[in-house]
């Protein structure tokens, strides 16, 4: 009996049995017929069952597969999520296997993956040499994990009252109130914006990626410096807002616009506007293109997660009679969103939010494609804009000045938005543009306002 029970406890062990800390919540996974478009990875969760940590230790795996863990330590009672991405290179059907190995067995646990390519992306090359990323979530898995926000004083450290609203994928989450203390928030795994609003500070922005573990979130306010005036100054400031309305603001966009309402990029008569106006009596109709740069120094940061809500914002503020389309590149060029789709805008944003990183940087074919797009729905009667969005990491070839020529001859206008550019960069990127005009976005209050207001002053028929 004694032989035999050594010989079940060496078996259990060999195989990770019962012994296990570790659960895998599966070994296998089919991800059945793949289109050009499919999508080609799986999150594995691991759960710690036992009563000590235990650690995730390495990969094994076969070439046409990538892995990415959010982590290495599992504690008791928590999770660790293994990415898998396949990333087959020719058609048919295939079967991959990939050895994870972990500090609670000898063994590895593998896990298998299999499926069938039916279409290869139009681009094999950077969907080989694409990496998971946890920023990117699968279709049918929303991670999120539990958080702790506090809201403090920059200068007292004292705990705050304010409001909180979070931006993922250029898509608003719900906002929360803190209330002088730490609470706890469940978000979803990404980067995230956070934008807070209380009475008597300044607004706060910052950006933080939010993973499978929990962090503290500390968002520090600078309290509003009051003018001080002398008996001779008159006070010539527009009427101030009232703090209420900050407070209550129901979503970003109120909240920045309640705190800004004349930091726009107009001067003149344009200021002397609403800046919710962009009625057909004061602007052009506008048929614009974005050439949105979506290469790998995009994925830096927050720069992507800027960059779409920005375009987002614009796609709320457009009328009927304006064009919009979108051509993104990064080692190719790809039309994202044609302005002749008549798609909704809810349909818009989730094109949009479904833009992914990754790369070199082909931005003269991204300039070509884009204005072969805004001809097609040129307008003569209206505002025809080419906009060029990136962080700078382009060269701007003699060709693509050619190009650029050209379109200015036809009466298109060309501008440049920096996201989270540099100086020098900016710099550089505003000698490019020369007649158009150049837009910095450096955090959420910019991304909120200025591609709206960069729309609105080349349209304005007043100019």
């Amino acid at each position: 009996m004694n032989n035999l029970l050594k010989l079940g406890i060496i078996l259990l062990l060999s195989t990770g049995g019962v012994w296990a800390q570790l659960r895998f919540e599966k070994t296998e996974h089919d991800f059945g017929d793949l289109d050009a478009d499919s999508e080609r990875l799986v999150d594995i969760e691991v759960t710690n069952i036992g009563k000590k940590r235990e650690y995730f230790l390495s990969f094994r795996k076969e070439e046409p597969l990538s892995c990415l863990s959010n982590g290495q330590r599992i504690d008791p009672d928590s999770t660790l999520f293994i990415r898998i991405q396949v990333n087959p290179v020719k058609k048919g059907p295939f079967e991959y296997r990939v050895q994870i190995f972990t500090s609670d067995r000898e063994e590895a646990t593998v896990i298998r993956v299999r499926g069938n390519v039916k279409e290869l992306p139009e681009d094999k090359l950077a969907a080989l040499q694409k990496c998971p990323d946890f920023n990117q979530r699968p279709a049918k898995a929303r991670l999120s994990s539990e958080q702790e926000l506090l809201v403090i004083d920059a200068q007292t450290q004292k705990a705050l009252d304010a409001k909180v609203f979070l931006v993922q994928q250029g898509i608003e989450l719900d906002p929360e109130w803190v209330k002088s203390q730490k609470k706890k928030v469940n978000i979803p795994i990404g980067m995230t914006q956070f934008y807070a609003v209380s009475e008597g500070y300044e607004p706060a922005d910052t950006a933080v990626f939010i993973a499978l573990t929990s962090k503290l979130i500390v968002i520090r306010m600078h309290q509003k410096e009051l003018p001080v005036l002398t008996e001779k100054q008159e006070l010539t400031e527009p009427q101030k807002v009232p703090e209420k309305e900050v407070i209550e603001a129901k979503n970003v966009e109120e909240a920045i616009l309640a705190e800004e309402r004349k930091k726009i990029l107009a001067e003149g008569p344009l200021e002397e506007l609403d800046s919710a106006d962009f009625t057909l009596k004061n602007f052009k109709p506008v048929n614009v293109v974005f050439v949105a740069d979506v290469s790998g120094s995009m994925r830096t940061g927050d720069k992507a997660n800027l960059m779409k809500y920005a375009l987002n914002q614009l796609i709320d503020m457009l009328r009927e009679e304006d064009r919009m389309g979108i051509v993104s590149f990064a080692t190719n060029s790809k039309l994202l969103l044609s302005a002749d789709e008549k798609l909704s805008r809810s349909e818009s944003k989730e094109r949009i939010s479904g833009l992914r990183t990754g790369g070199s940087t082909a931005g003269v074919e991204g300039i070509k494609k884009g204005l072969e797009e805004l001809d097609k729905q040129f307008l003569p009667q209206g505002t025809n804009m080419l906009v060029i969005v990136t962080d700078g990491a382009f060269e701007l070839t003699r060709q693509g000045e050619r190009l650029i020529e050209r379109a200015k001859e036809k009466g298109v206008e060309i501008s440049i938005v920096g996201i989270k550019t540099g100086p020098t960069t900016a710099e550089k990127l505003q000698s490019k543009v020369n007649d158009g005009f150049f837009v910095l976005i450096r955090n959420l209050g910019d991304a909120q306002r200025k591609l709206k207001a960069l729309v609105r002053k080349s349209s304005y028929r007043g100019r």
